[in-house]
């Protein structure tokens, strides 16, 4: 039997990334980030700067060749420098040992300057060729260190040497190459596109802390709820646990009492314990006991006769409860997800709480230690709210940056002062898109902290919550 450690698995590989396995590139004590703002206008023209790049700016070709060629052209860089990434993170932007590396740093930066300049992205994944799980996602990582990692240091340097427009366009470069790791219904690789981004609004928040810096309101309006395609990656995903049988076709389910029900129950066997790194194998025989709650409930979940159910064997029993109990959940999320944002996540919080009693009735269940932040603690749980937040989280932190730039528009008409309350500013003011709430805003001697609200039934750690505490640059 094919164990964890010989594949890296799609959804192995989901659980890790979800399960947290991103660090933030600046450490921030309770996610209060502080910053420091000089008062700056919008521009007259809402389109003089743009954090992705126009329509008519893009030229055809395939932006994934470009960015997988990358690594190959740097090839000492990747053996011995990529070490020390850690340690460069930490850095200032003007310290000499970041600074003596930015000719590498501006090859990566051309090379995908080319990548983001591309309208498409195709990787080529071989959808329909094998079984999605067994599909192996090596250039998903690299490109969230260089995308994300390499190119904000290369955007440390230019923000420090004063260079705002060439770290603006670093920003666009960064969130078109986001978009294109995103173009993919895997979704995975939305949360590693998000991810991307993330890094960058980083980078982005010490670029408006520059007295010289542009204000980017109507930039960060532009951009898109998500990077990738949502919904086509919800339709993908819900289709994994079949894809993980192979013995069932991808037609009509095979008859009662059909020998590949058996291979199938074997299967998905394998299918959930390759998807735990460190879990041991879950107990056939207690799988089987599936069977007792499946004999109940396959009448109303399938309409197969109890007369034809009596004749089932154990391992197709388990199987075809779990599975048509997989696509019923499957269908509820795919719904879901359709409806606006804050709908949306209400409806999928109510739905979490069907996938936990459904957990409760099956046997697969961990056996051993669990990875830490591991997402897939059960059959189920792959339909989760955590993996809709994080891939509209985007969003979220592009419209919490457009209010303090709206702030920093109000300082400039207002002798550089904060706003007592965000009713004051002229421009609009955007609202939660996780919540459909305005924000939180409160100001007390001459300091003001912003956040979005709390979100019912949603933990605050999928959610990363930010809260910024801004002063004006001359305040005392």
């Amino acid at each position: 039997m094919k164990t964890a450690n010989r594949f890296i698995r799609y959804a192995l590989f989901t659980c890790l990334v979800m399960g947290g396995t991103f660090t933030e590139l600046r450490a921030q004590d309770d996610n209060v980030i502080k910053l420091t703002l000089h008062p700056r206008a919008v521009p007259e023209n809402p389109d003089a700067q743009r954090l992705l790049p126009r329509e008519l700016e893009l030229r055809d070709g395939n932006a994934a060749i470009e960015l997988l060629r990358m690594p190959w052209e740097q090839t000492h860089f990747m053996d011995l420098q990529r070490k020390e990434m850690n340690d460069w993170l930490d850095m200032k932007g003007d310290d000499p040992k970041l600074v003596e590396r930015e000719s590498i740093f501006e090859h990566f930066k051309d090379k995908m300057r080319r990548a983001a300049y591309t309208r498409d992205a195709d990787w080529d994944y071989p959808f329909g060729e094998q079984p999605m799980i067994t599909i192996l996602l090596p250039d998903v990582q690299g490109m969230r260190n260089f995308a994300g990692r390499v190119m904000s240091l290369w955007i440390r340097i230019q923000i420090a040497k004063g260079n705002l427009k060439a770290a603006e366009e670093g920003l666009l470069i960064q969130m078109a190459c986001a978009r294109h790791v995103s173009r993919t219904p895997f979704i995975v690789c939305h949360l590693v596109g998000n991810a991307i981004a993330e890094i960058g609004f980083e980078q982005f928040e010490d670029l408006i802390q520059h007295p010289n810096s542009e204000n980017y309101y109507y930039a960060l309006s532009m951009l898109p709820i998500t990077l990738g395609d949502y919904k086509t990656t919800v339709e993908v995903d819900t289709s994994i646990v079949r894809s993980s049988m192979p013995s069932l076709g991808t037609g009509d389910l095979p008859p009662v009492e059909d020998h590949r029900w058996i291979s199938a129950f074997n299967e998905l066997h394998e299918y959930y314990i390759t998807t735990i790194t460190s879990a041991k194998e879950v107990d056939l025989d207690a799988l089987k006991q599936q069977a007792q709650t499946a004999a109940k409930e396959l009448p109303s979940l399938t309409g197969i006769a109890e007369t034809e159910i009596e004749k089932m064997s154990d391992e197709e029993k388990a199987t075809r409860w779990l599975l048509a109990n997989f696509e019923l959940i499957s269908g509820k999320y795919v719904a879901a997800t359709q409806l606006p944002t804050h709908q949306a996540l209400q409806a999928l919080v109510e739905l979490q709480k069907e996938i936990e009693k459904l957990n409760e009735k099956t046997a697969f269940q961990h056996v051993g230690e669990v990875p830490q932040g591991a997402l897939i603690s059960h059959f189920f749980d792959i339909h989760s709210v955590r993996a809709f937040v994080s891939c509209h989280r985007f969003s979220r932190n592009a419209k919490l940056l457009q209010i303090v730039e709206a702030i920093r528009e109000y300082a400039s008409k207002n002798e550089n002062s904060l706003p007592k309350s965000l009713s004051e500013i002229e421009l609009h003011v955007p609202v939660d898109p996780f919540t459909n709430k305005p924000a939180e805003y409160e100001l007390k001697d001459g300091v003001a902290v912003l956040r979005w609200p709390a979100i019912p039934g949603v933990k605050e750690n999928y959610v990363r919550v930010k809260s910024y505490q801004l002063k004006m640059a001359d305040s005392k």
